[in-house]
């Protein structure tokens, strides 16, 4: 049975049986003689007596012979009696190695063994210097033990060696000399016998000459390169051997000694085996990448198939040669030729293999008692790997475990050698371990003398435990050829000269020298017990470059390899709730199952993260789980996989597949118990007193200054939840973001020590855990902070550990895992548990309250660190440190300034959250953090003063050497009304012009006798009501926003713009009406083509964002005719607001408050016959109806019937619809009140139409003529009354009548004595004058008293317009009546700096600005392009904010002066405001006046700034006009002008071509430069250089601190730059191909969307962005279009070299665009061009298909589009960009192609950030 063979593993030898004797051929024999001769046939070599019998080899010679082992024994005895060395070159294995040694057992000669590797030195080869008694002494290398004492010197692993360092044996080579270090020389000993004739042997060594034997050899051995990597033979070197290729055994020796060996086999099988074996190691198969086959391994085929019943030869076939870990398209091709070969088992499968092992494994496990390893659980999975680990341990093999990461391998390992009774030994691995530390490291003796401590892997060949090496991917080959003989033929030679051989080599020895073991023990030769095996674990080999598969040839000869899968969702489930039986099975199950739907998904951005969620961390969470039921369970999944650190596109699939695939929700949680964090801070603090600890060393307690607030205190929560499991943790975030004051706080409320240690990229190993120093010559390692730590039980924070390399820090791995870990000195750290007894003089027991906690950056530019959280991450308690959110941030804000004002700390808080989200995005390279925050309002709570522009300078100066983020930073800190130059602002307000005195305008006298019937049809009830309504589909939406008083202080205060389309122009914008006390105040804002509706909520926390509803299938109408086609309006106060659709008569009303709508056509309200209407009727119409515009918020709506007499009111708070048949047909119509309106006829006779009696549900009505009319059909009226103010208008006279105040299009400001509460009236006001003409809307301000009006700035007096206002850029003005002080300004609107699709079609001064307002203080605009412009118009409200803005602003410059004197003198001063706007020259009191001194103001001298108030300047005389002399001004602008000029003929380029150019280099500007940012990232970690060990001069290597006390010189290190490894390439270009469309729709349709512009501009960003960096980003341009499938635009090797030649690429692509046949080739040209990019050699290929979505009209689906791009998805990254479409086919087509492959642009800003999400989404691949 197999477990009694595992536990008498005593009786298993790893010994090799080669031999064959020759059936045809002449047959080579060797006769070994019992004189002094060996004979190879006919040659003959004389046998010596050996002065050190022990450095024979043994145990190498052949049971049976060899006629191809012999032939080359032969050649080697030829050259040996010839004198020449010789080099066996050939295939990896021991076969070459195995000879050399062969020849030395048969010829009875000494051996010095020699390794090499890339860290083998000068001292390695020759001589060592050692301390003895205290005195330096020079200890001979094999090199020159070999040339003294007549021994062959074996030189394994040749191309491994670094340049330059054999070249140091070359003359010993030639000429058998060489100068030694200690003095002595070695000389030829024909050279050295011929000196004896002059001088005694005696004399001779006086003069430290020293003879070389005449029997000294060398045998080189190696690998040919470049077939396998190393660096190749220099020619010296090579010229001074004879080679002889070393292969493999023939095909008629290898199938003999096979059958041999196996008889069982047939002769059909074993013939297969070998043909296998020689196919794989055919010319043919290694060009195509196949590694090489160990055909040595075959021989332990004999040991299988004695051993296990049911053995299957193709299972051993994966166990020698692991094809199935290599890239699929390699395992593929080897499985076809073990299928062609037909390898298999004949008699039993392998599931019975399996079973039987099983079986095995459970009886053994069973009958010997033995316990299972801490934390194995037992499932069909493991136990199965178990079966073959222990089978190939009972064949005598070493063993290498590999698997993914967290799938168990450090646990299967843990239980093998508690199965086979053996302790294990761990040894971590890393990058840059070297061939001495893998098997001793040098140290010194309490008296100073040098010593070498063996290392854990020698001490587990000593002790014949089970060594471990963990890590073994990280690893370099040309260590690992350091114990190669351990492996091959558990034989060692160590750095000390020590001995080491496998027990039966050392019983033939002894049998040999016929001496005891404590004789060869005494001579340096200790035996390797039988029990002792190696067991690596290792990653599956990378797929994507050849340095990362290190599954070489030369490793695959040295284990058997055995793969750990995943455990299966039923195992994993099982597993979980056998250790976790309190936690529901359910919540086990669910999360299990999202577990291994992640790791088995077929979506690449998933596979990246299939590791995240790993077995730990599923532990992890369950633990946590058991420990509080009531955790929030999908947040600590989100945390596992820390998603908003990852790249875009796979943080978004992450997201869409955990939204999708876990819906697990606690059933019994309970608010009272839940961990919310509304938790206050008493609470956290109560917590954290409860579980404090009592602490004897206070002084290492951190102590630290931290406000709490919310957020940081719910994450200090989970972290000592965590922490209280016994986890160690590790907290990931940005700088700045709290990380070492989270921790802090924690500990020390906590109250536990502290351990500190901050890594950076120098660290190493040593440093990590002790630090080398000398004292009194003696070499002692001082305990570093982490073993102070681990002493005492402290806690250890490890402070930037994504700086240091990532094989540093895996050297915790062991510490955080099983707190084990071997130190540098040759101490071992061991677990709490382990007993005192076993506690040695070497080992520290680590205490239980120790915990690690590593503090991280987030991974990626522009940290540039290493990814600590996807090496390691799955040991810790994983926490992602974000910047708080905006209400943590302002409570923790307001503790640092108190005095601060809260709206100064809001701006900054919202301008930080901006900034750092274009910084997510890539238009940003830093990542501004809290940390800046914090020191900015710290500076402004110190010295209010200075103001922002100062304190923001103190972060933002960094930045002001890079014009693109200046201008970024700049923009973001002016749209949240931030100055960027201290003192610059000042103070811009409008002109005051008084108020003409009113006079009599009209009276009006009704004619109450002779009314006018109006008669009311009333429709039924319940045709309005919103009954059963349909959902509204709300999209959130970012607008962009800007602070106009960031420049200077003015009537303007905030300005908004909605994102539109191209071709979408506003038509009508509306603000609800609200009262004082209500809070929600909201614009509305309609659009067409396609319709929309947005609404921007004016006091949310979040105003740069707003809320869209698409009305395009609910306003369904042809393409724009007329412009104002769709009106809105807000019903009194309910937030229902109506949308009236005058080109199809649709009345849709929008009930926000219940997101719901209700859709009705007026025609069919009309003839509805009583019937509720649900959905809009397709028929012809017959009637057009206008809304009439309701200025007073009223509950209704009414509808004009144009060439009819019938109005139509809808009563939406009575639910009910009148139709009023009027006497005539009125011209115009406007509401006067909130139930009067005022109609005229065909006459412009008034009449007055009350509509309270028809809402009341009258059947008939009245209207009433007047005598006289008002002079405005267009006017407005105010719904307020102030007696005393009348009476001031109307010069002191006292009415008792209502009065309402009136503007309109002829009355500026009136007011109505009477009209219309009563029949008669009288009219006052100021009549506008011809030059006040062009009034668009009118409105009134209820409590400020205040009316607007909207003008053409062509109407208004120019004394009331600033001086060279540009009329063009200005076309509107708000025309301000402040009703209170008589006086009137005129604001000037500027027009928007965009261009629309629609503007050509429209006159200019018909391009609309609607006017509204909120009723309040603000006056609102709104253009065509959707930019609203917030205007204050409220003089309280304008004293209160130009106060807060001078505490924003701050402070003026002053001069500094340096004062002895303690009187403080007065300085410049702001001045009063006085707020009726008066003129003021001199006096030096008011603000805005002119020709005084001190206050702000125009002409004067010593004020702070300037203050433009609109009065005529006197002017002060300057001292100093201009810093800058106007002659440099003068001259650094010919300069630039000649510059230019030159580059231009340089380039043969003309100014207009320059010009032309420009247009779309200047519309790009700031967006090539985020994509350079995006490239930096992508490159930076590659231009990173390295440390270079062995280096003569540099920087002292801590390493090597007793080489440097022994006199070596290359015992420093020089940071070099990265070199590619022996045989590789070199880091390969990654490919980009540019597919762009430049179909006739782009140019057909450009006019609509500016697609092709859009187009353009983008390829001359990419074109832009990659100069310079064709080395690193080789790209092509492509286009398509119905002509043409391949329009070669840039080709890869020719890229565009100056602007001339990008320009001509944007020129090719317009006009082809505008020339070319319709049609669409989109799927042919992305099918081509995926093939063509498959075929190229790159590092990673991108495809980028630019696209105008138009493709329903061609047939093309997106199940087709998709099927070409993702042809070749395993080597291309197809994407693709729609950036044009007509209506929403981009976006259908967008949501049907597979996730995170399409993109809809609308917009060439957001084409950098697209293209980042691309090129990033491949980086954890």
């Amino acid at each position: 049975m197999l477990m009694r063979g595992v536990l008498q593993f005593q009786n298993f030898q790893r010994i090799i049986r080669l031999g064959f004797q020759s059936n045809s051929g002449t047959s080579l024999k060797v006769t070994r003689c019992r004189s002094s001769f060996v004979y190879f046939n006919d040659v003959r070599v004389s046998l010596q007596k050996p002065r050190n019998p022990e450095k024979v080899p043994v145990g190498y010679l052949w049971e049976a012979e060899s006629n191809y082992v012999n032939s080359c024994l032969r050649w080697i005895a030829q050259k040996d009696l010839l004198g020449q060395d010789v080099f066996l070159i050939g295939w990896p294995g021991p076969l070459r190695r195995r000879m050399a040694l062969m020849y030395g057992e048969l010829t009875n000669r000494e051996l010095e063994y020699l390794v090499i590797s890339r860290d083998t030195t000068e001292s390695d080869i020759k001589q060592r210097r050692e301390i003895l008694n205290g005195q330096t002494v020079y200890v001979d290398q094999p090199a020159v033990r070999a040339a003294l004492q007549g021994s062959i010197l074996v030189i394994d692993g040749v191309e491994k060696a670094e340049r330059n360092i054999l070249p140091i044996l070359n003359n010993l080579l030639e000429n058998r000399e060489m100068q030694l270090d200690d003095g002595r020389f070695l000389v030829a000993p024909r050279r050295f016998d011929s000196l004896l004739d002059k001088y005694s042997k005696e004399e001779l060594l006086n003069k430290k000459l020293e003879r070389v034997s005449e029997d000294f050899r060398v045998i080189a051995l190696g690998l040919p390169v470049p077939k396998f990597r190393g660096n190749p033979l220099d020619p010296p070197i090579r010229s001074r051997f004879q080679s002889r290729s070393v292969t493999s055994l023939p095909f008629n020796e290898s199938l003999h000694l096979l059958m041999k060996n196996n008889p069982q086999l047939s002769s059909t099988e074993a013939s297969a085996l070998i043909t296998f074996a020689q196919i794989i190691n055919s010319e043919d198969s290694s060009s195509l990448g196949v590694p090489h086959f160990p055909e040595m391994s075959l021989n332990d085929l004999s040991l299988e198939g004695s051993q296990s019943e049911g053995f299957n030869v193709r299972k051993f076939l994966s166990v020698i040669y692991p094809h199935h870990l290599l890239p699929k398209e390699i395992a593929s091709k080897v499985d076809g030729i073990v299928d062609k070969c037909a390898i298999d088992s004949p008699n039993h499968s392998e599931h019975t293999r399996r079973a039987i092992a099983m079986k095995d494994l459970e009886t053994g496990t069973a009958g010997s008692g033995m316990k299972l390893a801490t934390g194995y659980i037992q499932n069909t999975n493991h136990d199965a790997v178990l079966a073959d680990l222990l089978s190939s341990y009972s064949m005598g093999a070493d063993i290498c475990l590999v698997g993914s990461k967290s799938c168990g391998k450090s646990t299967i390992a843990r239980q093998l050698a508690a199965l086979i009774g053996l302790p294990a030994e761990t040894f971590i691995m890393y990058s840059d371990i070297t061939a001495r530390d893998l098997l001793q490291q040098r140290s010194t003796k309490p008296n100073g003398d040098t010593v070498w401590n063996n290392s854990a892997l020698v001490e587990a060949a000593i002790n014949g435990h089970l060594a471990v090496l963990d890590g073994l991917h990280h690893v370099d080959q040309s260590t690992l050829a350091a114990i190669q003989t351990l492996l091959h033929d558990r034989e060692v030679t160590l750095f000390d000269g020590t001995k080491f051989l496998a027990e039966s080599k050392f019983a033939l020895l002894q049998q040999k020298v016929e001496k005891d073991e404590k004789y060869l023990n005494a001579a340096g030769v200790f035996k390797i017990p039988p029990s002792f095996r190696v067991l690596a674990l290792a990653e599956p080999p990378g797929r994507r470059s050849a340095s990362s598969n290190w599954l070489n040839s030369e490793v695959i000869s040295m284990f058997h390899f055995h793969h750990v899968a995943s455990l299966e969702l039923e195992q994993l489930t099982e597993m979980f709730q056998q250790l976790f039986p309190s936690v529901e099975r359910s919540l086990v199950s669910e999360i299990c199952k999202f577990s291994n739907s992640i790791t088995t998904s077929k979506d690449e951005n998933l596979q990246t993260l299939s590791t995240s969620l790993s077995t730990k961390q599923i532990r992890r969470l369950l633990k946590l789980v058991q420990a509080d039921r009531n955790i929030d369970v999908q947040s600590h999944i989100e945390r596992a996989f820390m998603p908003q650190f990852l790249p875009s596109l796979p943080r978004e699939a992450f997201y869409t597949f955990l939204r999708e695939n876990f819906s697990y929700n606690f059933q019994t949680r309970s608010p009272n118990m839940s961990c919310s964090s509304s938790s206050s801070a008493n609470d956290t603090q109560r917590e954290f007193e409860e579980t404090a600890a009592n602490v004897q060393d206070e002084s290492l307690v951190p102590h630290t200054l931290f406000y709490e607030n919310e957020e940081q205190s719910k994450i200090l929560r989970d972290l000592s939840r965590s922490f209280s499991l016994g986890e160690h943790l590790l907290l990931v975030g940005n700088q700045g973001v709290g990380k070492n004051k989270l921790v802090d706080k924690m500990l020390s409320m906590l109250r536990k020590p502290r351990q500190y240690i901050q890594l950076h990229r120098d660290t190493t190993v040593q440093s990590l855990t002790v630090q080398p120093n000398v004292r009194e010559g003696k070499l002692v390692y001082d305990d570093s902070p982490l073993l102070k730590a681990v002493r005492f039980g402290h806690v250890l924070v490890i402070d930037e550990a994504d700086k240091a390399p990532t094989h540093v820090t895996s050297v915790l791995k062991g510490l955080v895992e099983d707190s084990s870990m071997y130190l540098a000195d040759g101490r071992k750290i061991v677990p709490p548990s382990t007993d005192g007894s076993e506690c040695i003089a070497k080992t520290i027991r680590c205490h239980p309250n120790f915990r690690v906690i590593v503090l991280a950056n987030r991974p990626g530019y522009p940290f540039l660190g290493n990814n600590f959280f996807a090496s390691m991450g799955d040991l810790f308690s994983c926490h992602a440190i974000d910047n708080p959110g905006k209400e943590s941030q302002m409570e923790m804000l307001r503790n640092y300034a108190p005095q601060l004002d809260e709206e100064i700390i809001e701006r900054l808080v919202d301008a930080f959250d901006e900034l750092r989200e274009m910084s997510v995005k890539g238009n940003l390279a830093y990542p501004y953090s809290t940390r800046e925050l914090v020191n900015i309002v710290k500076h402004l709570g110190t010295f209010p003063k200075d103001g922002v522009a100062r304190a923001v300078q103190n972060v933002f100066d960094f930045d002001s050497f890079d014009d693109n983020n200046t201008k970024q930073v700049e923009k973001v800190l002016k749209r949240h009304g931030f100055p960027t130059k201290p003192g610059s602002a000042s103070v811009h307000m409008a002109k005051v012009v008084p108020l003409s005195p009113m006079k009599l305008l009209s009276t009006l006298e009704s004619d109450v006798s002779q009314p006018l019937s109006v008669k009311v049809s009333r429709l039924a009830q319940g045709l309005v009501e919103i009954s059963n309504p349909q959902r509204l589909s709300l999209v959130q939406c970012d607008m962009q926003s800007f602070a106009p008083r960031s420049e200077f202080f003015q009537e303007q205060s905030a300005i908004w713009s909605i994102p539109l389309g191209a071709a979408t122009p506003v038509c009508d914008m509306k603000a609800s009406k609200v009262s004082e006390n209500e809070k929600e105040e909201s614009l509305y804002v309609a659009t067409v083509n396609p319709s929309k509706f947005f609404v921007v909520q004016l006091k949310s926390k979040k105003l740069h964002e707003c809320l869209s509803i698409d009305l395009s299938r609910l306003l369904d109408y042809p393409q724009i005719s007329t412009f104002n086609q769709l009106n809105c309006m807000s019903l009194n106060r309910r937030n229902i607001v109506a949308c009236f659709s005058r080109s199809n008569q649709i009345l849709l009303l929008c009930d926000l408050a219940n997101n719901s709508h209700r859709v009705l056509q007026l025609e069919n309200l009309v003839n509805s016959d009583n019937k509720t209407i649900n959905s809009v009727f397709r028929r012809p119409r017959t009637s057009s109806y206008s809304m009439v515009t309701n200025n007073f918020d009223s509950p209704f709506l009414l509808f004009h019937e144009s060439s009819n007499s019938n109005l139509l009111l809808i009563d939406v708070l009575a639910n009910q619809v009148s139709r009023l048949e009027l006497p005539f047909s009125p011209s115009s119509m406007n509401l006067i009140s909130e139930d009067d309106v005022a109609v005229y006829d065909s006459n412009s006779r008034l009449h007055k139409l009350p509509l309270r009696a028809v809402r009341s549900g009258e059947t008939e009505s009245f209207m009433y003529k007047y005598s006289s009319s008002l002079h405005d059909k267009s006017l407005s009226c105010s719904d307020f009354f102030d007696a005393n103010l009348v009476s001031e208008f109307l010069n002191g006279r006292k009415i008792s009548s209502p009065a309402k105040l009136i503007s309109g299009d002829k009355t500026q400001l009136g007011i109505t004595v009477g009209f219309p509460d009563l029949d008669d009236g009288e009219v006052y006001g100021v009549a506008r004058n011809n030059a006040l003409k062009g009034v668009y809307q009118s409105t009134f301000l209820n409590p400020s008293f205040s009316a607007i009006s909207l003008l053409d700035t062509r109407f208004v007096p120019k004394e009331a317009l600033p001086e060279d206002l540009d009329l063009k850029k200005y076309p509107f003005a708000i025309e301000w009546i402040n009703v209170r002080s008589k006086s009137v300004r005129y604001l000037p609107v500027p027009q928007s700096q965009q261009q629309h699709a629609l503007q050509r079609f429209l006159p200019p001064k018909q391009q609309p600005l609607i006017l509204t307002s909120d009723s309040q203080s603000y006056a609102y605009t709104c253009d065509m392009w959707g930019t609203i412009r917030q205007w204050e118009v409220n003089y309280e409200l304008i004293k209160s904010s130009y106060q807060k803005w001078i505490n924003m602003i701050g402070q003026p410059d002053e001069p500094i002066k340096i004062r002895h004197s303690q009187r403080e003198a007065t300085g410049p001063n702001h001045g009063k405001f006085d707020p009726t706007g008066n003129p003021h020259v001199g006096g030096n009191t008011w603000a805005g006046g002119s020709g005084g001194a001190d206050t702000a103001g125009l002409g004067g001298v010593g004020g702070p700034y300037r203050l433009d108030l609109g009065h005529q300047v006197y002017q002060v005389p300057d001292e100093m006009k201009q810093n800058v002399p106007t002659h440099v001004l003068k001259a650094a602008k010919e300069m630039r002008d000649k510059a230019f000029k030159e580059r231009l003929r340089e380039i043969e380029m003309t100014e207009y071509e320059a010009d032309v150019y420009n247009q779309f280099y200047n519309a790009v500007q700031s967006h090539i430069n985020s994509f350079r940012v995006v490239i930096e990232s992508l490159e930076a970690r590659q231009k990173d250089r390295e440390w270079t060990k062995h280096q003569s001069v540099g920087e002292f290597d801590d390493s090597k601190i007793v080489d440097s006390i022994l006199g070596e010189k290359s015992v420093y290190k020089r940071r070099m730059e990265r070199q590619p490894l022996p045989g590789d390439t070199g880091q390969k270009a990654k490919m980009l191909r540019l597919l762009v469309d430049v179909s006739g729709s782009m140019y057909r349709f450009n006019g609509h969307d500016h697609r092709l512009q859009r187009q353009l501009e983008s390829v001359c960003m990419v074109m832009e962005a990659l100069r310079g960096y064709e080395a690193k980003f080789k790209y092509d341009i492509i286009g398509h279009s119905g002509e043409d499938d391949s329009v070669e635009l840039v080709p890869v090797s020719n890229p565009p070299r100056n602007e001339k030649e990008r320009l001509q690429v944007l020129h090719t692509m317009h006009a082809h665009s505008q020339f070319c046949l319709s049609g669409d080739s989109t799927l042919q040209a992305c099918s081509k061009a995926v093939k063509q990019l498959a075929t190229l050699d790159a590092d990673e290929r991108f495809l980028i298909l630019f696209s105008d979505a138009n493709f329903a009209r061609y047939g093309i689906s997106p199940a087709a589009l998709a099927r070409e791009m993702l042809r070749e998805r395993s080597l291309v990254h197809s994407f693709v960009i729609f950036i044009g479409s007509l209506g929403d086919e981009a976006e259908l087509m967008r949501s049907q192609l597979p996730s995170q492959s399409a993109f809809v642009c609308m917009d060439t800003k957001d084409i950098p950030t697209v293209l980042r999400q691309i090129l990033t989404s491949t980086i954890l691949k």
